[in-house]
C-alpha cells in the first residue's frame, strides 16, 4: 500500500521550531549564508567587509550573503535547514575555548556538516597552537579594544594597564581584560562595566565613520580580518 504525504505537511517544522521563526524566516533574502556564533562576530564581519568594499578590495562578505547569528547551539539545526532548502553556507567558529571549539567542529562534522564549510577564527593567525583560545576580538589591536573598555568603564581605568594584561597566550583579549578589571575591583565588576556587544558597536561605529582608519587599525589586524573574510568567501560559490 502506498501512502501520499499530505501536501501541507512541513517536514522541516521541527527544525524551524528549534531555530525560531525569526532565524529561519530571515534566510529567504539570500541563498548564501555565513553562520556565526554571536552578535559580535556578525558585527565585526559586516563592518570590516564594508571597510574593504569601500577600499575597492574584493575581500568582502555580506554582499548577496546573509550573516546569521545562530547562537552556537543552533548551528546543527540551521545547517539541516539550509541543506534541505538547497542554500549554500559557511560556518565560523570562535576558539574562545580551544578544546571546546575542536570538539564542536568534530560534532558538527559527525552530524553531517561539511568540514570544508567550517572556518575557525584561529585559522587566520600565525603561530597559534591548538591550545590557544582565540575570539574574533583577538584580530583587533589590543590598544583599540582596551581604549574603548576604559572609556566605558564607570571608574577610571588606565587602558595601558589593560593592554599589558593581554599578553597571556592562554586567554583571549576579552578574557584577559575582564580578569584585569576584576583584579582592579577586587571582585565583581560594576554592572554594565564590561559588555562585549556595546564595545563591539563602538569599535565598529568608529571603523565605519573613519575615526579608526588604516593607521589606527594597523596592517596586521586588517590582514587578519581580510584573510578571515576571504576564507569564508572561498567556501561560498561565486555569484553568477
Amino acid at each position: 500500500m502506498f501512502y501520499c504525504r499530505k501536501p501541507d505537511l512541513d517536514v522541516l517544522a521541527p527544525v524551524r521550531q528549534s531555530l525560531g521563526g525569526d532565524i529561519s524566516g530571515s534566510l529567504f533574502g539570500s541563498t548564501k549564508n555565513v553562520l556565526v556564533e554571536g552578535f559580535t562576530d556578525k558585527l565585526y564581519l559586516k563592518t570590516f567587509s564594508e571597510y574593504f568594499r569601500r577600499q575597492g578590495e574584493d575581500t568582502t562578505v555580506g554582499y548577496q550573503t546573509s550573516l546569521v547569528d545562530v547562537d552556537g547551539s543552533k548551528t546543527e539545526y540551521m545547517v539541516r535547514f539550509l541543506n534541505a532548502e538547497g542554500y549554500d553556507y559557511a560556518v565560523l567558529l570562535d576558539d574562545d575555548d580551544a578544546e571546546d571549539a575542536k570538539s564542536h567542529k568534530e560534532t558538527l562534522v559527525e552530524k553531517g556538516v561539511d568540514e570544508d564549510s567550517i572556518v575557525l577564527v584561529s585559522d587566520v593567525l600565525d603561530g597559534v597552537d591548538e591550545e590557544t583560545p582565540v575570539e574574533i576580538e583577538d584580530l583587533l589591536p589590543a590598544e583599540i579594544f582596551c581604549e574603548v573598555v576604559a572609556e566605558k568603564y564607570p571608574d577610571d581605568v588606565d587602558p595601558d594597564d589593560l593592554v599589558q594584561a593581554t599578553g597571556d597566550e592562554y586567554r583571549t583579549i576579552p578574557e584577559a581584560v575582564k580578569a584585569k578589571l576584576q583584579e582592579i575591583e577586587q571582585g565583581e565588576l560594576q554592572e554594565g562595566g564590561f559588555d562585549k556587544g556595546d564595545i563591539a558597536e563602538t569599535i565598529c561605529g568608529r571603523v565605519a565613520s573613519g575615526e579608526y582608519d588604516e593607521e589606527k587599525i594597523g596592517e596586521e589586524s586588517l590582514e587578519a580580518f581580510g584573510v578571515l573574510i576571504e576564507e569564508l568567501s572561498d567556501v561560498l560559490p561565486e555569484s553568477e
